[in-house]
């Protein structure tokens, strides 16, 4: 039996995990994604809507929907410290950075 509580949102549990650091730590990198992914919405293409620019758009629209559901989630649940739920958070953002990428190449002309 347990004597000790368990963490019941992911911000608590965060902080009881990995101390006060980590959690700021966690929050910038939220921060940033969704920064990231805005600002990939915003971005006009150069010429016409070209396909490839729509579907990155598209994937933003869809990336930010799946990290809402995370936090959302994480409010009275923490679905970040099982070892494949952490993995998939991290390729979540590496997806959002690639795209973010792209979306820059695109834009420069590749």
């Amino acid at each position: 039996m347990e004597i000790y509580l368990y963490p019941h949102n992911i911000v608590f549990n965060f902080w009881s995990e990995v101390g006060l650091l980590g959690l700021l730590a966690f929050i910038w990198l939220v921060i940033k994604y969704f920064w990231l992914n805005i600002k990939n919405l915003m971005l006009k293409s150069v010429e016409t809507l070209h396909a490839t620019s729509l579907q990155a758009k598209i994937l933003s629209v869809t990336l930010i929907a799946v990290m809402l559901e995370i936090i959302l989630h994480g409010l009275v649940d923490v679905p970040f410290f099982k070892n494949d739920l952490s993995v998939l958070f991290m390729i979540i953002l590496a997806v959002a950075v690639i795209n973010g990428y792209l979306i820059k190449s695109e834009k420069n002309g590749k």
